[in-house]
């Protein structure tokens, strides 16, 4: 099995607390190198409205919208034909604010 992992937070000086918004997101062929598993989690100490990811890939882009139980932890799963975790890819995380 072949897996990558990323790890993205806000840029700021150490406070010695994380850093908000933390972005885990992993890539992994656990059945076939022509079928990704992409795992994405976010957590934030901002109630967002909506959180959307997409990941691109040469002329392949697929996006998707997070899942969230609380408005601070959101996460989604994708099973991915035609992606390769080990090739570059781009990714991007859209927020979307609240509408009060």
């Amino acid at each position: 099995m072949i897996l990558m992992f990323f790890l993205a937070c806000g840029s700021g000086q150490d406070s010695g607390l994380a850093t908000m918004p933390i972005e885990v997101i992993s890539c992994a062929h656990p059945d076939s190198m022509f079928e990704a598993a992409v795992s994405v989690e976010v957590e934030d100490s901002v109630t967002w409205g909506s959180i959307n990811f997409q990941i691109d890939q040469g002329d392949r882009v697929w996006s998707t919208n997070l899942q969230t139980d609380n408005r601070l932890t959101w996460w989604t799963h994708m099973q991915l034909y035609e992606l390769d975790c080990l090739s570059d890819f781009e990714f991007k995380i859209n927020y979307e604010e609240e509408r009060k």
